[in-house]
């Protein structure tokens, strides 16, 4: 009449005496009956003979032991207020043996290692930076994570003095470079193939430019004993002429005192002259402009035609001649109010015949 009836029991490292495993009878234990093991951890299976509700003489089974793994959480060392113009290195502050370390971003793998880089650029706000570690069985440590936060880079600001950052050939002018901070900071100034460098604590720095020849744009780095960089870049024009074109004109060069000189004086095409043309080098908002200057017997010095603007001189402007008078244009390169080196044309002198 006799059968045999079980029980299963454990022994754990911080309770090492063997308990019953509640509700465990069966010749199996169940997989789920252990639920998550946090500590090294022995089962055996208790066997009785018994008859009715008797039991007698149990006998154990072989142990089985398992080894729970220490696991180690990470440590995550490197800065957390960055600047996203620079790259940025994190590691584990004591990387385990055996173990494989894995980044994120964001929520976001990065890959694995005992350290990682974030590039230049990629980080471009506030965020997280993740950690894991496996073990070489497997195991994984909690997730650490902790707050990146981006810091404001230096707000520069540029100004030229110049009327809307025009500048004529061969002139100089003064660059200023103003931020709201006021630590020791580094200017660098870049422009063509050019770079200077100024420090200052008083938050502007003053760079005199000299030698331009066409359109520049100039960039301004500037970098704070504390703190991210910043960058500011402005372009100044360059209106430039490269010939002031030529004057024609189909009336006799020479008149009676008095009269009139009833044709046009061209420099639009028309009777073989031409109009005036800017540099290749001239900056693409750039315009030309006109005046019409004369010259007398009586008053040699150029002197400005009232009104006489346009690229031909009309015929009645003049009025009447009494004197020997000499005609001529001046162009000029042109971007808004601001006119720059003017070039002449050729002159066409008109004789009084006494």
């Amino acid at each position: 009449a006799s059968t045999i009836s079980y029980t299963w029991e454990i022994s754990t490292a911080s309770n090492p005496a063997w308990t019953a495993i509640g509700g465990a009878t069966g010749t199996n234990l169940a997989t789920n009956t252990l639920g998550n093991i946090y500590q090294n951890t022995t089962i055996r299976r208790a066997a009785y003979a018994r008859i009715g509700t008797v039991n007698c003489n149990v006998v154990y089974s072989n142990e089985i032991a398992f080894t729970v793994d220490t696991v180690v959480d990470p440590t995550i060392t490197g800065s957390l207020s960055i600047c996203s113009d620079t790259a940025n290195q994190y590691s584990v502050s004591s990387p385990q043996g055996g173990y494989t370390y894995q980044w994120f971003i964001g929520g976001v793998s990065q890959g694995t290692g005992n350290s990682y880089t974030a590039a230049a650029g990629s980080i471009v706000g506030n965020t997280t930076i993740g950690l894991q570690g496996v073990t070489s069985a497997g195991c994984s440590t909690t997730l650490v994570t902790s707050t990146i936060t981006l810091s404001t880079p230096t707000v520069l600001t540029l100004t030229t003095g110049l009327t809307n950052d025009v500048l004529c050939p061969s002139s100089s002018f003064t660059l200023t470079v103003s931020d709201t901070q006021s630590s020791n900071t580094t200017y660098t100034l870049t422009y063509g193939s050019q770079q200077r460098i100024k420090n200052s604590s008083t938050g502007i720095a003053t760079f005199t430019i000299t030698g331009i020849a066409s359109e520049t744009m100039f960039s301004v780095t500037a970098t704070p004993a504390s703190g991210c960089s910043g960058t500011a870049t402005r372009t100044v024009l360059m209106p430039i002429m490269n010939a002031g074109g030529t004057i024609s004109t189909t009336f006799a060069t020479s008149l009676c005192s008095g009269g009139i000189i009833n044709a046009g004086i061209f420099g639009d095409g028309t009777a073989s002259s031409a109009s005036a043309t800017l540099s290749a080098d001239s900056s693409a908002a750039s315009t030309i402009s006109y005046t019409w200057e004369i010259s007398t017997a009586s008053n040699p010095a150029w002197t400005a035609i009232g009104g006489a603007t346009g690229t031909n001189l009309a015929t009645n402007t003049l009025g009447n001649i009494y004197q020997n008078t000499t005609i001529r244009r001046a162009a000029y390169a042109r971007i808004g109010t601001v006119n720059c080196n003017v070039v002449y044309s050729n002159e066409i002198a008109f004789t009084v015949d006494t």
